[in-house]
C-alpha cells in the first residue's frame, strides 16, 4: 500500500491530510507533492495532517525539509500534525526548519494548530501571544 494525499483550502489556509504508509523514498514523493500544491495555491498558512501516516519515524525530516523540487514559500506557516508518540522527534525538526528559514510547529492537537496559524507572527518567529519556537532539550 501507498500513500495517498486530500487536500482542502479554507480561509487561506491549505491542509495537507496524509493516509497510508511512506517508505522512505515516498517521503520525499509526499514532500514534493505538498510542495507543489502549497506553491500553486500561494498559501500563506499550511497545516500537514500527519496522524495517519504509518511506518514513517526517520523519514520525517526528508518529508519536511525537501530542497529538491518546488518549495513552500518561506513566509508560509506551517503547521504539523501528529500522534502524540512522535512529538520527541520534532524539536529537531523544528530547528532545521526554521535554520532554514520557515516557521514549522508540531501539534497533537488540529485546534491549537489552527490557532497558531491564526496568530500573528514577528520577523524572528515569535508569535503575538508570546509563546516562542520550541527549543530542543539536551
Amino acid at each position: 500500500m501507498g500513500y495517498r494525499i486530500d487536500y482542502r483550502m479554507r480561509d487561506g489556509t491549505l491542509c495537507a491530510v496524509v493516509r497510508g504508509k511512506s517508505s522512505f523514498a515516498h517521503a520525499a514523493w509526499i514532500a514534493h507533492d505538498i510542495a507543489e500544491q502549497a506553491s500553486r495555491e500561494a498559501v500563506s498558512r499550511l497545516i500537514i495532517d500527519l496522524r495517519g501516516l504509518a511506518d514513517r519515524v526517520g523519514t520525517l525530516g526528508v518529508l519536511l525539509m525537501a530542497r529538491s523540487g518546488p518549495r513552500v514559500s518561506s513566509s508560509c506557516r506551517i503547521a504539523v500534525l501528529d500522534v502524540e508518540e512522535n512529538d520527541p522527534y520534532y524539536s529537531f525538526v523544528e530547528l532545521a526548519a526554521q535554520g532554514a528559514g520557515y516557521v514549522l510547529r508540531y501539534f497533537a492537537d488540529a485546534a491549537a494548530a489552527v490557532n497558531w496559524l491564526g496568530e500573528r507572527q514577528g520577523e524572528d518567529g515569535a508569535v503575538a501571544s508570546g509563546r516562542q519556537p520550541r527549543r530542543g532539550t539536551a
